[in-house]
């Protein structure tokens, strides 16, 4: 949705309850300036397939990482992540 967007600072927030297969994958891959807004926790407990997969890669202004507390795993589900 927002790759490869160099000027996204602040992150969207993030609604959901159930993650479907890849829907965060490569999300704000390539936000070089992407930095506000960043939540301290990705809440969602159960994860689907590579749900998450490359979501902040090249997010070279991220200074914390969320925390990512889920406790049922899917596969490929933190793939290249950062």
């Amino acid at each position: 949705m927002f790759m490869n967007c160099a000027e996204l600072i602040s992150m969207p927030d993030l609604h959901g309850i159930v993650l479907a297969k890849h829907c965060y994958s490569k999300m704000f891959s390539g936000c070089t300036k992407l930095y506000y807004n960043i939540p301290e926790v990705l809440p969602i407990t159960t994860l689907a397939i590579n749900c998450y997969d490359g979501m902040f890669i090249n997010c070279s202004s991220m200074v914390v990482a969320p925390k990512l507390p889920a406790t049922v795993l899917a596969d490929s589900c933190y793939s290249a992540m950062f």
